[in-house]
């Protein structure tokens, strides 16, 4: 890549950045202290921080990424998932501040939805966690929604399928375990598939609106089928959206969108006000962010977890400052040291 043409930003002094993909971290980690890469986005810090900053080449630097690790419930083809009450047991059933501090630190902090306060609609109030630590509540919603009732062991109830993936984030086989864990406590038969991206991706973009593109209406999604390849629930995706843009309509569009090829809802009233807000600018914008962050989280469109804490792997003899909001490299505020 190499700039061009007028700049909305300070003009950067380095002139071209070549890109180059490994989803391994071990690959990238190894890559920026060998010196065949300068940049090296989202490694455990736990696990190279201290080589890294050892290394003759390269340093560590704590990466700002505004994201939290969040799932991405299907709601529309699960008959489970459905139920406001099983996706409340979900989040009851983990202790998810004993997690974030075990894998993370006390850096991570657990949050009502993705992203956290910086991004419009996110304040400090509304990022707190609506369901804490219950398992006893956890139990009782399971009954009460009918789920305990599909078998008479954890192993013969209605599975969960959790689609990850190795490397993409820090910790995100570590999460995924931790998660099952509790989850298994609770009586929840959930697998975790580690998956590579192609399959991934193919649970993350299930295309509720290719119902709304053939000419289908809002109310038809939800008696629609799942979309190939899958042809059945694509369970829970699990992810860490970023924040970058500092606004909440990113996840409004991407995941609270009858439209979306993201999203796993849909929802007359809520399309109107995701629309609403979406259209909106200045105060009313923020207003409107405010009530629909407040709804999406309330009604848990994504089952909250903990902010993902990462480090870059960084050539020793760059001057690079992590911006915070999301996994973008800006390089116009990157520098040579010499």
């Amino acid at each position: 890549m190499e700039p061009k043409g007028r700049f909305i930003a300070q003009k950067g002094s380095i002139k071209t950045a070549k890109f180059v993909w490994r989803n391994e971290e071990l690959v990238r980690d190894a890559m920026v202290r060998a010196g065949e890469a300068d940049l090296a986005f989202g490694l455990d810090g736990t696990n190279f921080t201290e080589g890294l900053n050892k290394s003759a080449n390269s340093k560590a630097v704590l990466a700002n990424t505004g994201e939290t690790y969040i799932l991405n419930a299907d709601y529309i083809w699960d008959p489970f998932l459905k139920d406001l009450r099983v996706r409340q047991a979900l989040v009851h059933a983990v202790d998810c501040p004993a997690v974030a501090l075990a894998l993370f630190g006390p850096q991570s902090k657990c949050h009502s939805g993705p992203n956290g306060p910086g991004v419009l609609g996110i304040n400090e109030t509304n990022t707190k966690p609506i369901y804490t630590y219950n398992p006893a509540k956890a139990k009782q919603l399971l009954l009460e929604s009918g789920y305990t009732a599909t078998g008479s062991t954890v192993e013969s109830r209605h599975k969960f399928h959790v689609w990850n993936r190795q490397g993409r984030y820090a910790k995100d086989v570590e999460v995924g375990e931790a998660l099952a864990a509790y989850w298994k406590e609770a009586g929840i038969n959930v697998k975790v598939n580690v998956v590579d991206d192609a399959i991934w991706q193919t649970k993350h973009l299930t295309e509720p609106g290719r119902i709304l593109a053939a000419g289908g209406t809002i109310e038809s999604v939800a008696t629609s089928k799942p979309p190939a390849p899958n042809n059945f629930s694509p369970g829970m995706v699990m992810l860490a959206p970023g924040g970058e843009l500092f606004d909440f309509g990113r996840q409004l569009s991407f995941y609270a969108s009858c439209g979306s090829n993201r999203g796993k809802n849909c929802d007359p009233e809520r399309q109107k006000m995701t629309e609403a807000a979406l259209g909106a600018a200045g105060a009313d914008r923020e207003r409107l962010m405010t009530a629909s962050y407040d709804e999406f989280a309330k009604n848990l469109l994504h089952i909250p977890f903990m902010d993902v804490v990462a480090v870059w792997g960084v050539n020793k003899n760059l001057d690079y400052i992590d911006m915070p909001g999301g996994r973008r490299i800006q390089i116009n505020t990157t520098h040579w040291l010499k």
